[in-house]
């Protein structure tokens, strides 16, 4: 006969069969019948036979539950270590990293609070507090906030009157240099044995300046020659012919856009409004950037040999980039260009 599942009995009910057992083996009942007539094991039975002759009746009662060890934190302490953690990085406390991890969470509590806890214990709490591992998104010390909340607060609206009154397109400008080793991505393997990826171990190299705007256009150039003002200059000549109505560039502080050539070139193009300097140390302010994290992702796991299979690479996936303005568009919805998204003002 099979046992009964002791786990699918209330507890009232299994508390009122350790009664009944008991009660018959005080009268003699052998344990091995007991167990025979309530389903059960020898061992269990003699489990509640233990119990009433070190508790009497009482032992036999059913025992409540663990709820589990107290918090070692109050809730105070707990919404104060939260905050902390939102607010300041290891840096504040003497560490040489700017990422919490457990291990230095565990020293913060023990300095702050006086209780010790484990590195595993820690992520538990954190878990409970609302909080998890993340990815940050890195920042300059450089940076400066308030020419970024300038920016972003006084200088764009301004820049998007001027474009609104001219119907002009806004471009955000960007150059960048690719490289045939950059390598990404993950494969399939042993466990424990390290996959090895043959690729060429030449060193090529191609730069790009492209464009991008919220209404999804995106215009680029590729060249091998330096970054300098005449190549700056050469690609604003190829971008204003490319579009038909005016044109505001933005972009950062590369001393090509400073040159006084630039200055005096975009001065006398009419088709060119103005060309504004984002602040400095601030590339996630542009939309552009996300050009180049596209084209990285994909050519950092593609298998090219020679320097002409490294180019054609990188052209086709521009020109693929190129028609698809709904992704272009989308690069204006991140967190930090969201706010140069024309479609969400209009």
């Amino acid at each position: 006969m099979n046992n009964i599942d002791g786990r699918r009995l209330s507890d009232a009910i299994r508390e009122e069969i350790r009664f009944k057992a008991i009660q018959e083996w005080n009268e003699g009942v052998s344990p091995t019948n007991l167990a025979r007539k309530y389903r059960t094991s020898r061992k269990i039975v003699y489990q509640w036979i233990n119990r009433y002759k070190q508790g009497g009746w009482d032992g036999l009662k059913t025992r409540m539950g663990k709820t589990g060890p107290k918090p070692r934190l109050s809730p105070e302490q707990e919404q104060q270590l939260k905050m902390l953690l939102e607010i300041q990085t290891p840096i504040d406390y003497g560490y040489q990293t700017t990422l919490w991890t457990c291990q230095i969470i565990a020293a913060l509590i023990e300095k702050k609070f006086q209780v010790k806890y484990v590195p595993a214990g820690v992520a538990k709490l954190l878990k409970r507090l609302g909080l998890s591992p993340q990815k940050p998104r890195w920042g300059a010390w450089e940076q400066d906030k308030k020419k970024v909340d300038e920016w972003l607060y006084e200088r764009y609206p301004l820049i998007l009157r001027q474009a609104e009154e001219n119907d002009a397109i806004i471009f955000f400008l960007d150059e960048s240099t690719t490289k045939s080793e950059c390598h990404r991505g993950r494969t399939w393997g042993i466990k424990g044995l390290t996959p090895v990826v043959r690729a060429t171990g030449s060193r090529y190299r191609l730069n790009i300046v492209s464009v991008v705007s919220s209404e999804g256009i995106l215009r680029y150039r590729t060249f091998t020659g330096k970054i300098d003002r005449f190549m700056f200059v050469d690609s604003l000549k190829s971008l204003v012919r490319s579009v038909d109505k005016p044109v505001i560039i933005i972009t950062d502080g590369h001393p090509a856009h400073r040159a006084k050539y630039t200055q005096e070139y975009v001065a006398q193009e009419p088709k060119i409004l103005s060309l504004h300097l984002l602040p400095g140390y601030s590339p996630e302010l542009n939309p552009d950037e996300q050009v180049w994290n596209q084209l990285k992702e994909k050519l950092g796991k593609a298998a090219l040999k020679t320097k002409d299979e490294f180019i054609s690479f990188v052209r086709s996936k521009l020109r693929s980039l190129q028609n698809m303005p709904e992704v272009v568009k989308g690069f204006f919805r991140l967190h930090d260009t969201s706010y140069a998204c024309r479609q969400c003002y209009l």
